[in-house]
Formats: C-alpha cells, structure tokens, sequence
C-alpha cells in the first residue's frame, strides 16, 4: 500500500474519538505522545498528525521524517524550509489553517479532494470545523488563501528507501546520521559536542542553539533526537566538510 492510502486509512479509524475532560483522555494523550511536547492537556491536533504519520511509516517500515512537533507554526516552517508548502491540496497532505503569513491555527490530514473542496481529518476539533473541539472529525472545507498544504508524501519518496549508507565523522568522532529529502540530517547534539559547542534549546522558537548563538534550521525529532541538515549545518557553524564515496568528515 502507498504511504498515502496508509495514512488516510489510519486517520479514518481514529474518527470519533472523543477527549475526556479538556484536552485529555486515554486515546488523546496517546496522540499527544507522538509530539516532542513533554506531558498532556494541551491542544492536539498537530499530535494527531504526528501519530497518524508516524503509524503510518510503523505500518510500512519506512524512515519517518515529519517534524513530530505540537505547534502548528513549527509545521508550516517545516513545510517552508523543505520546500514542499504549497497553496493547492493532494490526498495525504497535512493541511493548515492559516491566520497570517508566520500563524497557522489548526491542522490535519487531507482525505478527499472535489473540486476547489478537500475533506480533512482532523483531532481537537468538532463538526464546525473548531481548533479547539472535542475529538477526531472529517468533513469537507472550502479550499482558499486562509489554507496550506505541507506535502510530506515527498519526503517519503525521498527517504524510502536510502540507496546509500552514510558514515559521519565529525573531528573524527562518529556521528548518527539519516537521510532527509535526499539530503544527510546529522544528531544535533552529537555534532555540537564534537566540535566542543555547548548544544542548548530554544524551546519558544524550537531551534538549536550552539555556544549561545540560535541556527535558524529546521529540526526533525527522530527517535528521541533532534537532527538538523548537515551540509547548512556545516556553513551555519563554519565547519569545512569533505565527501569521500560513502564517507562524509566534518572538521572546525
């Protein structure tokens, strides 16, 4: 099955799910668990999309490479920065509700397309279409400026499968590393500690911060991690970086 069907599929039977109390509930906090976001209670719908990714890639055995992130602001940067925000929908792209040109309020998975409608699966909402709701729905919107559509199937088709396998050393000390849109992702701590920067995080702009200075590059969390693109990585910090057949060094 493509990733698309997949996701879709798993999105659908999550369909009348219901928070109890606010914000809360046994199915929702399991949402809320697929997000980089620590503990529950707190608005979900960019949760949701997280998990039906995530699952999604479980289901396929395939390399996740979606943001995981609670903030809907944090996914429509992701969707900038990787160069697959568009202002026209596909079946299983992650839709936003935008506010302003930087504020995105709501999200969730497209389903259908008719037309200049799309129909949209969506957690912490209600059959009006709220971004404060009270379960899972679908239902059909109206497509206009106030939407975007963060294509993340094209980040699947990059990353499944990676025809190569890459080795990183940074100042000579191994580095895990992952394949992101056919580009190499590298752990931001690992790399930071490598080249002896103090790695910290800026939680209110979900960035990496090396020796006090921010780099302004998207983060995907894998598997506990934060990864950030390599080479921009390399110019951000002004590491000299060497590519070798499989092999890739990064020295400072």
């Amino acid at each position: 099955m493509k990733f698309t069907d997949e996701l879709i599929v798993i999105a659908r039977k999550e369909v009348g799910v219901r928070e109890v109390g606010d914000n809360n509930g046994k199915r929702v906090n399991e949402f809320q668990a697929a997000d980089t976001l620590a503990g529950g209670g707190y608005a979900w719908c960019a949760s949701f999309a997280a998990w039906c990714i995530r699952e999604s890639c479980k289901k396929l055995k395939l390399k996740n490479p979606w943001c995981n992130s609670a903030s809907c602001d944090v996914i429509l940067a992701f969707g900038r920065s990787n160069g697959i925000l568009h202002d026209t929908p596909q079946v299983g792209d992650v839709f936003l509700v935008m506010h302003s040109k930087y504020d995105a309020t709501h999200t969730g998975i497209v389903s259908e397309i008719k037309g200049n409608r799309f129909r949209e699966i969506s957690g912490n909402t209600n059959d009006s279409g709220s971004r404060s709701g009270n379960g899972v729905y679908e239902q059909w919107r109206e497509n206009g400026s106030r939407y975007k559509f963060v294509r993340v199937a094209d980040l699947i088709k990059e990353t499944a499968p990676v025809a190569r396998n890459w080795t990183v050393t940074v100042n000579e000390k191994p580095v895990a590393n992952t394949v992101i849109g056919g580009d190499v992702w590298v752990a931001a701590r690992e790399f930071g500690d490598a080249l002896k920067l103090k790695t910290t995080w800026n939680a209110s702009h979900q960035t990496v911060v090396y020796d006090g200075k921010e780099v302004e590059l998207q983060v995907s969390s894998i598997e506990g991690k934060s990864y950030l693109p390599l080479r921009r990585l390399c110019d951000a910090v002004g590491a000299r970086l060497k590519i070798d057949g499989s092999e890739i060094t990064a020295t400072k």
